[in-house]
């Protein structure tokens, strides 16, 4: 029986040709899909595709190859950065205490980042009918002052905090921009590419949504890179303070990667992960076979860290994960978005806010 073929990336042609050098250079016979032969170098949606039996030699090499993409320059790596959008709240600070640990357990650069909208000039009505008001520069230059005076007070806060030695001493650059928070914290994830975007949400026991709640799940959504969302209210101060951890497996075969890039995460960290998968024994009686497939791959993969496999009855995903992290005392969920089986059930409208508003557990968002 002819061996199936297994797609482990997706990108424009000129990055599949390198992946898939990179691959044959050591040993892994590799194939591109969807190539564009009139106009290669312009082509998007390139698949990469490798033989099924080669999928964990090739991890490491996708691993180390991606680090060069992300890195913006293929051919040189760069330092890498964690992205923290903030709002000078207190579960923005939260973020940064997590992300500036992080950075400096990671050899990573932060990225202190705050985006202020003026409703001005976005509800402006530029019409043939518009007649400028001499005040609006006044006005225009008062909520730009406004930002910056909090954002160097915010920034001030944190130097202090290195200085005390109450935050590691880690590389930080802080940018503020005008503009739609989401959109561009979404433009510099697509310019910096930074390993990990770590933002602050309110706790459970806030009623009021608020700004920076709902553009975190906004981020969670459409962001292409890992998310982080720390509640506000979480014991969280570190990675290292996590004792277990939830992955949400559908049996895709990108969840190997995504869990060789969560492996990475946690490589120095004690705990225990719980792969768990939501759904009915009686509806598909391969699930549990996959399962088991899972179970022993990644006891063979990573035969020093503690994971347990687990089939979960359940029709509603988000409390059934809830019950999980409650029995098991979980400090970090962590889900994939490559396939919307998972991430649509949990991610369909109103369910992110569900999910970000009414739990203290941080979740972890990966993008296959």
């Amino acid at each position: 029986m002819e061996e199936k073929l297994i797609t482990v990336a997706t990108h424009t042609f000129e990055r599949a040709q390198i992946l898939k050098n990179r691959l044959e250079n050591e040993g892994v016979d590799c194939v591109l899909q969807n190539i564009n032969l009139i106009q290669g170098a312009f082509s998007g949606g390139v698949k990469v595709q490798i033989l099924e039996h080669d999928l964990e030699k090739a991890l490491k090499i996708i691993e180390k190859t991606n680090e060069l993409f992300y890195s913006g320059n293929e051919n040189e790596l760069v330092p890498r950065s964690i992205l923290i959008p903030i709002d000078f709240s207190s579960y923005s600070m939260k973020a940064c205490e997590v992300g500036f640990d992080l950075a400096a357990k990671a050899n990573a650069q932060v990225i202190v980042f705050h985006a202020y909208f003026n409703p001005l000039v976005n509800t402006l009505p530029f019409t043939d009918a518009f007649t400028y008001d001499a005040r609006l520069d006044d006005s225009l230059k008062e909520t730009e002052d406004m930002a910056n005076n909090q954002f160097n007070e915010f920034v001030k806060l944190l130097k202090e905090k290195v200085e005390s030695g109450e935050f590691p001493k880690v590389d930080f650059d802080p940018i503020i921009h005008e503009g739609i928070p989401e959109e561009e914290i979404l433009r510099l994830t697509r310019t910096l590419k930074p390993m990990l975007v770590i933002m602050g949400t309110r706790g459970s026991n806030k009623k009021n949504s608020d700004l920076i709640g709902s553009v975190t799940a906004e981020i969670v959504d459409r962001a292409k890179v890992p998310v982080l969302a720390l509640p506000e209210d979480t014991t969280m101060h570190s990675l290292v303070d996590v004792q277990n951890m939830v992955y949400a497996t559908s049996f895709d075969k990108k969840d190997f990667i995504a869990l060789e890039k969560l492996m990475h995460i946690t490589e120095n960290i004690d705990l225990t992960t719980h792969c768990v998968h939501v759904g009915h024994k009686n509806d598909d009686i391969w699930d549990e076979v996959k399962l088991e497939g899972m179970k022993n791959f990644l006891k063979k993969k990573y035969p020093k860290r503690k994971i347990k496999c687990s089939f979960i009855e359940g029709d509603d995903l988000l409390l059934a994960l809830e019950k999980v992290v409650q029995e098991h005392h979980v400090e970090l969920l962590a889900i994939t978005t490559h396939r919307r089986n998972v991430f649509s059930r949990l991610f369909n409208p109103g369910m992110a806010r569900k999910m970000l508003f009414h739990t203290n557990t941080p979740l972890l968002v990966f993008h296959a």
